[in-house]
């Protein structure tokens, strides 16, 4: 977030100034917990610049993160399979409070999805990661993403 500090030297003089701060990856982290295979258990992502991981442990396991945000705010996930794992083995989305999807993750190169949505309502959206049933893969796979909004 951001914020302002006024700071005044021994000599009465004051310099206020604007200061957003930004976290670095990993610097604060989400581990996803079972049970979070609904929006009612979903894992809170509550400090822009949170990096969340998690294990989708089959194919029919989905995990989501829930967002409480402003209407206007442009929000974006980068989003991390393990290893050299290709993205298409995993679906990330963004849904409203009502569970319809919003975005969905695009492909940026083999090792990343990248979703960007503006928000529409101040309130809670979900972030659900699925891993794909077209994938290789007959157990699980964890993943990272870095969530961020503006």
């Amino acid at each position: 977030g951001s914020t302002t500090i006024i700071a005044t030297s021994n000599n009465g003089i004051s310099v206020t100034a604007r200061v957003t701060i930004y976290y670095a990856l990993d610097s604060y982290v989400v581990n996803e917990l079972e049970p979070n295979g609904s929006t009612s258990w979903a894992d809170p992502i509550l400090v822009n610049g949170t990096t969340f991981k998690g294990y989708n442990s089959s194919k029919s396991d989905a995990d989501y993160f829930a967002l409480i945000m402003t209407s206007n705010q442009y929000y974006q996930i980068n989003f991390y399979p393990p290893y050299s794992i290709d993205t298409d083995y995993f679906l990330v989305g963004l849904l409203d409070s009502s569970g319809t999807v919003l975005a969905a993750a695009l492909k940026l190169n083999s090792t990343t999805r990248y979703l960007s949505f503006w928000t529409t309502y101040s309130g809670t959206y979900y972030v659900v990661v699925l891993y794909s049933s077209s994938s290789p893969y007959s157990s699980g796979m964890g993943y990272r993403g870095y969530s961020r909004w503006y």
